[in-house]
């Protein structure tokens, strides 16, 4: 049964440094196409805050309709940046953060399972992190 669970944990593939860096320039671009949608998200939400805290305040009922579209913005941008997760996830990256572009990449390290980490803005792979570790744990190749 222990076997099994550990094979359940293992991910269904592993990358080499050079195949996670010859995904670099997708990756790049595909942080660079939503971090628009990141930054329009963001914005949506401080403004139908401030309108919630206008509604609450006097009633404002003709406002509702604002809040619909703004409610309607946020998820077609949230939709949009699920599906450019999505499309990286399929190649088997790990997405940790949209916002910062921050990646990992399954690969194994004397018998062991450990990621490759790279973040937005990196021009190759030069960092990499036991599973449990996160970014804060990130050491040189």
């Amino acid at each position: 049964m222990r076997d099994a669970f550990l094979l359940m944990t293992m991910a269904d593939k592993y990358f080499t440094v050079e195949e996670a860096q010859g995904l670099i320039d997708w990756l790049e671009g595909s942080f660079q196409a939503m971090r628009p949608l990141v930054r329009q998200v963001l914005d949506l939400e401080k403004e139908l805050a401030g309108l919630r805290d206008r509604v609450g305040s006097n009633g404002g009922s003709d406002l509702s309709g604002r809040v619909s579209r703004i409610q309607r913005d946020m998820n077609a941008a949230a939709d949009s940046i699920r599906r450019g997760a999505a499309a990286i996830a399929e190649r088997g990256v790990i997405v940790r953060r949209v916002e910062d572009g921050l990646v990992d990449f399954p690969t194994l390290y004397e018998g062991r399972e450990v990621y490759l980490c790279w973040r937005s803005g990196e021009a190759t792979i030069d960092y990499w992190h036991e599973v449990d570790a996160g970014f804060a744990g990130r050491r040189p190749l």
